[in-house]
């Protein structure tokens, strides 16, 4: 008898993602139950007829970004209480930010009032505050301060600040009065324990390299802290294009995952009774995952950490499984999952920086020869990955780095060599107190960081273009795909205009 052939995933998710993206190109929300009757008798239809189910995944994923956005457009700030004095009871929800105007913050109100009468309004809120004292993440406050609706300029190839906010889920930006310190209702970290756990290392690992012009450049790769780096630093890695090296980011939390798949694998296999309980594979992608998850968490779970942590972890999970995913259908079923624990990040650049990038790497290497030798390969992959950002880096920020290529060619390695340097250091550190390692691992990024200045210097590290109408950018991305197609493919020069 035939085995029943196994039905992909790929068209399921692939509808999902695009319910979610189709809600996001709408003009509002919809305050009606018209989508829910239409999933219902969708659903009564894919249920006699296969062929309709995709349609079915499609309203699924409308009717979940609504569900999910509607906390932050049905429960919006009342714009009649803006810039009145409110009460607010709370806590502080995020690390504090030393910035020009004072100290940012989000707080997660849990109570206002204005004036002795208590509003229905709860939510976060990015506040400014001139002269803070000394805060601790979680700590409840009690603040008198003054709100306004989420606002932004529309200036085109700017940065849109009110579809971040949106998509980091305040509701309100503000400022704290003068004298609007209340006292602080409970001094413990509530909730926010792991943030509360990361501000107390930042502060612990900021001792040792006070003075350094690399501190920021520790933080960030050890605890995804990037709010100590200057705009002169994030300047120079934006034109040479290694930015991403930075924060916690996929790379990092790849790194770290492969090193501890391939060493636990390792160990376990030398133990015959340790296999014979559970194969070697498997305990690889147990510690894998466990290491990730670590990680992860000492950049406090930010979206795009969470990104990569859902990526790497459909890919460890089928291991264990003992299955192994075709590479189209890892990365949709990541895709549809990420999706599934926040609609809004389809508005984030990253994500669409992410999943694009290793969609080219599978487009670009997927299924064919590659070239003789490590540095062969990797030059490769650097070709593929470079071309194929550059459109799009193009369409959402209007300029992209030329030398990208060539310094990523060794930075990326050179990072991976490093940051196990530093994180071991910073371990070094917070367990022995053996600053040195430390202080020596600062030295390094801060030469690194010297080299990349001198090439961020040259006159053509970096272009810019003005906008262009749809049909370049269908044309720029059509291109392309033609350039990193297979050798095979007849008319691949027709890329190049």
């Amino acid at each position: 008898m035939a085995l029943a052939q196994r039905k992909s995933p790929v068209p399921a998710a692939l509808g999902f993602a695009l319910g979610v993206c189709l809600f996001f190109m709408g003009g509002g929300l919809p305050q009606d139950v018209r989508l829910e009757l239409a999933v219902l008798a969708m659903a009564v239809f894919a249920w006699r007829w296969a062929s309709v189910r995709p349609l079915l995944w499609v309203l699924l994923g409308l009717l979940w970004a609504q569900f999910r956005t509607c906390g932050l457009l049905c429960h919006s700030f009342p714009a009649e209480l803006a810039r009145a004095d409110l009460r607010l009871e709370g806590r502080v929800a995020s690390l504090p930010e030393l910035k020009a105007g004072g100290t940012g913050f989000r707080f997660r109100v849990e109570r206002t009032w204005q004036d002795e009468r208590e509003l229905d309004f709860t939510g976060l809120v990015r506040l400014t505050w001139r002269g803070a004292p000394p805060m601790r993440v979680g700590e409840s406050r009690v603040l008198v301060a003054r709100l306004k609706p989420p606002h932004g300029f529309a200036n085109p190839g700017g940065f849109d600040y009110e579809r971040w906010l949106f998509q980091q889920g305040i509701l309100a930006t503000g400022y704290v009065r003068e004298g609007g310190d209340l006292g602080i209702k409970d001094s413990s970290a509530g909730p926010y324990w792991i943030d509360r756990w990361r501000q107390s290392l930042s502060e612990r690992l900021s001792q040792p390299l006070e003075g350094s012009t690399a501190a920021g450049l520790v933080l960030a790769l050890v605890l995804g802290e990037d709010t100590a780096l200057t705009p002169a630093q994030w300047e120079v890695m934006t034109r040479t294009g290694v930015n991403h090296l930075v924060s916690i980011s996929g790379l990092h939390v790849g790194l770290l995952a492969a090193s501890l798949f391939f060493l636990t694998r390792w160990f376990w296999s030398r133990s015959p009774w340790l296999v014979s309980r559970l194969a070697a594979p498997r305990a690889g992608a147990l510690g894998g995952l466990v290491a990730a998850m670590v990680y992860s968490a000492l950049a406090g779970f930010a979206v795009a950490t969470q990104r990569s942590m859902i990526m790497l972890g459909v890919v460890l999970v089928a291991l264990l499984w003992s299955r192994t995913p075709r590479p189209w259908t890892a990365l949709t079923f990541a895709l549809a999952a990420v999706l599934l624990l926040d609609p809004t990040g389809v508005l984030s650049f990253g994500l669409w920086l992410s999943f694009g990038g290793v969609a080219a790497l599978i487009y670009g290497l997927g299924n064919r020869l590659s070239l003789a030798g490590l540095w062969g390969r990797w030059g490769q992959a650097q070709w593929v990955v470079s071309l194929g950002f550059l459109p799009l880096l193009l369409l959402l920020f209007s300029r992209a780095s030329v030398v990208s290529p060539l310094v990523n060619l060794v930075a990326i390695p050179l990072f991976g060599l490093l940051l196990p340097v530093v994180l071991i250091a910073a371990l070094l550190f917070l367990i022995a107190g053996v600053s040195s390692p430390l202080i020596w691992s600062a030295n390094l990024l801060a030469w690194l960081m010297d080299g990349l200045q001198a090439i961020s210097a040259w006159p053509w590290a970096a272009i810019s273009i003005a906008a262009r109408p749809d049909w370049a950018w269908v044309a720029a991305f059509g291109g392309t795909l033609l350039l990193i197609a297979p050798r095979g493919i007849p008319g691949r020069w027709l890329g190049l205009p």
